[in-house]
């Protein structure tokens, strides 16, 4: 009877232990993460966003999602041949972004995707609670850039003792202004010591707008990855949310 108890005991204590990191982890309330994806890849395109995102769960299975991002170029576009962006000497701006997610209570990762998104391997062994695993969001949007150019005009025209054309170089600045609205689908993965991984694809739509001040010439060099004026004019157009977040919750 004695070895009975004793096994029962042990037992009992197993179960405790195993048990325990998820009894005894702390729920993690508030989030705060960066897009990797915003340094890097966001060179290319002359544009870094500093980006700083703050979240917390706002009902059982609900958060709400800040981000704000100031935008600098880090050096000048001298040739738009590789990504066809135009020419520029600098950039520097700001984006604000709003997000609503519902999550999913689904937690175990479908392996399968990773084939296509590998960076979801990061997202193993996450601790499980109410804004974490699998989730829906919608997401909006609004940027703003302002972009120096240059430009070569007609200074004058000499006809004697030849007829000869000089030319000048004027610098003008480009504003932008971009709204977009996605709807996203994602992974949220939180380690027991709140390091947090998000990754995330989305759909949806965004309208820019382009107004010149202090232009002279007649440039009409397109807004990559759209045929539209990047110096003036506004489209709407089909776009792609995908984001890789890493950060801290507690």
């Amino acid at each position: 009877m004695a070895r009975v108890v004793l096994i029962l005991f042990f037992l009992f204590r197993m179960s405790i232990g195993f048990s325990q990191p998820d009894d005894t982890v702390k729920v993690k309330k508030y989030s705060i993460t960066t897009s990797l994806l915003d340094y890097p890849f966001a060179s290319f395109f002359n544009a870094i966003n500093y980006n700083l995102e703050l979240s917390t769960i706002i009902n059982k299975q609900n958060s709400f999602h800040l981000s704000i991002g100031y935008l600098k170029s880090n050096k000048p576009v001298v040739d738009d041949f590789l990504f066809g962006i135009p020419v520029s000497k600098k950039t520097h701006g700001y984006r604000i972004q709003l997000e609503g997610r519902h999550y999913l209570n689904k937690h175990k990762l479908f392996e399968p995707s990773i084939l296509l998104f590998w960076l979801g391997l990061c997202q193993y062994n996450s601790i499980v609670q109410n804004n974490t695993g699998y989730y829906i969001a919608f997401q909006t949007k609004y940027q703003f850039t302002e972009t120096e150019r240059e430009e070569k005009v007609v200074d004058y025209i000499q006809e004697q003792p030849y007829f000869q054309t000089f030319y000048k170089q004027n610098n003008y600045t480009v504003d932008r202004n971009v709204l977009g609205s996605y709807f996203k689908f994602g992974y949220n993965a939180i380690k027991k010591s709140g390091f947090t991984v998000d990754h995330a694809i989305g759909i949806g739509v965004s309208y820019v707008s382009s107004s010149s001040k202090n232009k002279i010439g007649d440039s009409n060099d397109s807004d990559f990855p759209y045929n539209k004026s990047f110096d003036s004019g506004s489209s709407l157009n089909f776009d792609i949310a995908y984001t890789f977040k890493i950060g801290w919750s507690f």
